[in-house]
């Protein structure tokens, strides 16, 4: 028998009111053991009651058809609702009933690696937080927010512009369990006019899990390094500048294509399916053009222009809304199921939202417990629409500026709406609003109530947080206690907030905690979002920030950041502070933006601390912190000639090269233009004259005469490297020269030692002179055996150099211990013979004497124990820079990221793959990107 949704709902409660007995009978011995087997039996019974509920039809979707994500996964959040026990305890089994249905519920429950959980289960969890209250800072060793770096796998094109701010792509996985699917694809909406054969409006990729190596997922048949094309379809000249919807099944989705005075919700199915083609990036085609796919349209009711408004999708009715810029609210049903058609009928729909001056709607928000329909204006005011009978309640204002641009975040289970805002209504600040719906509505010209997140802006919008998963895991659903995170300060440089949830009589906002600057220009971040991974227990926060910076410096480009938030502790690790111990590893951001590593030195080292000011921070290492005459640095390796380095405490010595030497060619009349003068360097003579025919047979080298000794000289200059007056000579391979003027300077290229010449001759002693003197042989440099220079023993350079090749071991090792002596270095290097120096401390803590180097051509072994300091005293820290971007891989594109969704189907442990679009540039800016969070520290 086909069980429908009351009939299902009748059966729970008559079997909660059969096994809520237990009340009216005494706990005698006898009551305890029927009450204990009632328990076991009504465990049983939720269990096979949520299994009928979760068995319908309309949400029947299981681990091999696959789940959805897309932006409206990020806007419906549910707190745990709990078990049927605990709710049919608190009278909320209708709520409960409406969350467990609920298909995005299921969606969520199953991408966060959720499972039935027992009473039992429920007690440890109150136990745990119990002890969490008790300890208060349980986690004190823990310096807070924490950063870790992740590889970018791919990024493939989208064409002429990227992904609108604040918009989402979809991603489609077949499992979150299973091994990664390659068959798993991404949704890019691309927001620029599409144009036929060249220009798409939409783009699907698969074959996703590839990382340009040869053990990636999915490299397999046809050796494949980059993600798929599974479609790419020009579907009309307008953009789709919104976020995608994913229909119930695989290969369907629907969208919005913006047009100004004429929208289109589109409904694509079977996409990338089919035929020999579904398009390219550069060579879009039509869906149902050589592929099977199909794509429907309904032209927006009314004329109306959608530029902000993404369709949301009610998957157990198979209807969306969307808004429109004129304040009007659309219902669209069938969806999936049939041919697409807007609902116009019935006095309701379209239903006008908005009657304000500025009314452009942002996406609306389905909340299934309530019914209702929640959505924003661009005057700032929030509005509840009771979709069966159009009936508004409409918010006090809650915004200026820019209003509402962000749709709002709804946590159906406990009852409570979020608003976030760039520009609060009184103008002063960043703010993020909270609404409680336990009635079932919001309150007409209520604010609800608010916090204030950083100053204002009234051009730049404040996208949405996330909670983190302490708030998605609390004992009690329906009053979760956690943490929302959001990028604020929308008037000043973008800086992460923790903010506290609590309830008492609703949702309570607590005192805002403010974490580390994102970057340091006044830009909007992506909307954030948080993902659970379940095989490391790690709590993972993404966001990105587009314009000229990655972190809180002068950075160049767009990144995208991680934060390890499992603690739920205020996010203020990340910059530098004095006077600190820092473990070996732990990382900071810099004064310019870049993540640094502590590597070496006193980093987890008993008594060594950072300095008490902030280090000069460069991009490679620095030093930090004590003067200790015990702190040494390292040597690196470096066989070229010249140019290696030894870093000694605060000391760097470098590695003098041989200096090539050069001689001026000074041409002060031009050449005869009958011809017959000649040049000669090092062999190889140049015939000067006006006329390439005139030039000798052989291959000879000609120079034009120009008619001015300063082209004449540019001319020579060309020849010698290449450019003949006859053409195709090649160039001279024993020198280099410049020209300044008419006087052209040839330099060796190869040093030598005695007597190493290039000879430069002329056979006129009136037009070409050389060093001033005609009809000379020249040797380069000063004279005789002085080509090129040894370097020195001056600080602070050592000798490296000994003739025309690189020193023996025991010189170097004598040169570099000369070249420190001849500075106030905090150690005392000594050399006796051998091919090793001795380093020995000299500071008031100084280290174990006798720590010797060993010293090879390459200057390689360099090493100590412990490693970068010598034994004992307190050490000064050793950064070494990750890079740019809070030591995240930054985009190359300078434009940040979209909003960002995330799956766990990576093969390595705790793996967590980001998929996002660049926002809008031009060219090779826009496209779809990949990365992959090992998610390890």
């Amino acid at each position: 028998m086909k069980l429908n949704r009351g009939w299902r709902a009748r059966l729970a409660q008559t079997l909660l009111q059969i096994f809520n007995f237990n009340a009216d009978y005494k706990p005698s011995c006898i009551y305890h053991a029927l009450r204990g087997m009632l328990i076991r039996v009504l465990r049983l019974t939720g269990m096979i009651v949520v299994a009928t509920l979760a068995s319908g039809p309309l949400v029947a979707q299981d681990e091999t058809s696959g789940f959805p994500d897309d932006w409206t996964d990020h806007h419906v959040v549910f707190s745990d609702p709990g078990t049927l026990h605990e709710a049919s305890g608190r009278g909320s089994f209708d709520t409960w009933y409406k969350v467990v249905t609920d298909p995005r519920f299921i969606f969520q429950h199953h991408k966060r690696g959720e499972h039935s959980r027992s009473d039992n289960d429920r007690d440890k969890d109150r136990d745990r937080d119990k002890e969490r209250d008790k300890d208060g800072d349980h986690n004190r060793g823990d310096r807070g927010l924490q950063m870790t770096a992740f590889d970018r796998d791919w990024a493939a094109p989208l064409g002429g512009a990227g992904v609108a701010p604040g918009m989402f792509p979809a991603k489609w996985t077949f499992s979150v369990t299973a091994a990664p699917s390659c068959n798993d694809y991404v949704v890019f909406p691309v927001n620029t006019a599409g144009a036929s054969g060249s220009q798409p409006n939409i783009v699907g990729y698969t074959n996703l899990y590839v990382d340009g190596t040869a053990s990636a997922v999915c490299y397999g048949a046809g050796h494949l390094l980059a993600p798929t094309v599974l479609f790419s379809y020009f579907v009309g000249a307008g953009t789709v500048q919104t976020s995608p919807v994913l229909g119930p099944s695989a290969n369907q989705v629907a969208y919005v294509e913006s047009i100004v005075g004429g929208s289109k919700f589109h409904v694509l199915k079977g996409a990338g399916t089919g035929g020999p083609t579904n398009g390219t990036i550069l060579a879009p085609v039509a869906p149902g053009a050589g592929n099977s796919a199909t794509d429907a349209f309904v032209t927006l009711n009314g004329g109306v222009s959608v530029t902000r408004s993404s369709p949301f999708y009610d998957y157990a009715n198979d209807l969306a809304y969307v808004g429109d810029d004129s304040g009007k609210l659309h219902k669209i049903t069938p969806v999936f199921n049939g041919a697409p058609a807007e609902v116009t009928t019935g006095g309701v729909w379209p239903v006008t939202v908005s009657t304000q001056a500025s009314k452009i709607l942002t996406g609306p928000v389905t909340d299934n417990v309530t019914g209702r329909i929640f959505i924003g204006d661009s005057q700032g005011y929030m509005y509840s629409v009771n979709p069966t009978t159009g009936t508004i309640t409409r918010s006090g204002q809650l915004a200026i500026g820019t209003g509402i641009v962000e749709p709002p975040m709804v946590d159906s289970t406990a009852s409570s709406v979020y608003v976030f805002v760039g520009d609060n209504a009184g103008g002063t600040a960043s703010a993020v609003y909270v609404f409680n719906i336990s009635s079932g509505d919001i309150a007409a010209t209520s604010t609800g109530s608010n916090v204030t997140v950083g100053i204002n802006s009234a051009t730049i919008p404040v996208y949405g947080g996330d909670f983190d998963n302490t708030y998605f895991t609390s004992a009690n659903g329906l009053q979760p206690a956690g943490n929302l995170y959001v990028c604020g300060n929308a008037g000043g440089n973008p800086t992460l907030y923790k903010i506290p949830i609590a309830y008492s009589s609703g949702p309570v906002l607590g005192t805002v905690a403010t974490g580390p600057v994102l970057a340091n220009s006044n830009v909007a971040c992506s909307p954030l979002t948080e993902f659970f991974n379940t095989t490391t227990s790690t709590d993972w926060l993404f966001g990105g920030v587009p314009g000229t910076s990655c972190g809180a410096g002068t950075g160049a480009g767009g990144c995208v950041m991680s934060f390890n938030i499992t603690s739920g502790t205020t996010p203020t690790a990340g910059p530098w502070t004095p006077s600190s111990a820092f473990a070996l590893n732990s990382e900071v951001v810099d004064t310019s933006g870049r993540i640094q590593q502590c590597t070496g030195g006193g980093c987890g080292v008993a008594g060594s601390t950072s300095g008490t000011t902030t280090p000069a921070w460069t991009a490679t290492t620095t030093t930090d912190g004590g003067t200790n005459a015990s702190s040494v640095g390292t040597v690196t390796a470096n066989s070229a000639v010249g140019g290696a380095t030894v870093t000694v405490g605060t000391l760097v010595l470098t590695a003098s090269a041989p200096t090539p030497a050069s001689s001026p060619i000074l041409i002060n009349s031009s050449p005869n233009i009958l011809g017959g003068d000649t040049i000669t360097i090092n062999g190889t003579t140049y015939d000067w004259t006006v006329l390439a025919l005139f030039c000798a047979g052989g291959g000879q080298k000609c120079v034009s005469i120009g008619g001015s000794t300063t082209t004449d000289a540019a001319n020579l200059n060309s020849a010698i490297g290449g450019a003949c007056f006859n053409g195709g000579c090649g160039a001279d391979t024993t020198v280099t020269a410049t020209v300044s003027g008419s006087t052209v300077i040839v330099t060796a290229i190869i040093p030598g030692t005695t007597a190493n010449s290039d000879p430069l001759l002329t056979n006129d002693s009136t037009a070409i002179h050389i060093n001033g003197a005609a009809n000379t042989s020249t040797t380069l440099g000063a004279g005789t055996g002085t080509l090129g220079t040894n370097g020195s023993n001056t600080p602070p350079n050592f000798q490296y150099w000994g003739g025309a090749a690189p020193t023996t071991t025991a010189v170097l090792a004598s040169n570099i211990s000369a070249a420190a002596a001849g500075n106030s270095a905090n150690v005392t290097l000594t050399y006796t013979s051998g091919n090793t120096f001795t380093a020995s401390g000299t500071g008031t803590n100084a280290g174990a004497a006798g720590n010797s180097v060993a010293i090879a051509n390459t200057l390689t072994g360099f090493t100590w124990s412990p490693t970068g300091h010598l034994a004992g005293g307190t050490n000064a820290l050793i950064w070494t820079s990750l890079g740019a971007g809070n030591g995240q891989a930054t985009a190359a594109e300078a434009t940040g990221s979209s909003g960002i969704v995330i799956d766990n189907v990576g093969t390595g442990t705790g793996e967590a793959s980001i998929y996002f679009g660049t926002l809008s540039g031009t060219g090779a800016t826009n496209s779809a990107v990949k990365m992959t969070q090992a998610g390890l520290q």
